[in-house]
């Protein structure tokens, strides 16, 4: 449970069948948008050689509460933790998680 590592999982007992799917959606959208933002990422890093962090390392090695920068391997001065990035990136998780109501395309 590489995702757990260093944290308790929340208890998620309180939801419903209904919520449940729906936060399993939510989190299956949002790991393949971030999925595919690394794969674009990927392709930038091989055809410019700027990748210079080890990608294990990278990968494997630091908490997922931060966000290192592919190049440096060095927290990202703009986006320091993995909320963070969530919130600049797919700020509507973050309200529709917060209670906001939400209107979908």
């Amino acid at each position: 449970m590489f995702i757990f590592k260093s944290m308790t999982p929340p208890d998620l007992s309180a939801l419903g069948a209904i919520e449940r799917k729906r936060l399993k959606k939510l989190i299956a959208r949002v790991s393949e948008a971030s999925y595919r933002r690394g794969l674009q990422q990927g392709k930038v890093f091989a055809e410019h050689g700027a990748f210079r962090a080890d990608p294990g390392r990278w990968r494997f090695a630091r908490s997922l509460d931060a966000t290192p920068c592919g190049e440096t391997g060095e927290v990202a001065p703009w986006c320091k933790t993995s909320l963070e990035r969530l919130q600049a990136e797919h700020s509507e998780v973050i309200q529709c998680i917060e209670g906001a109501n939400i209107s979908g395309p």
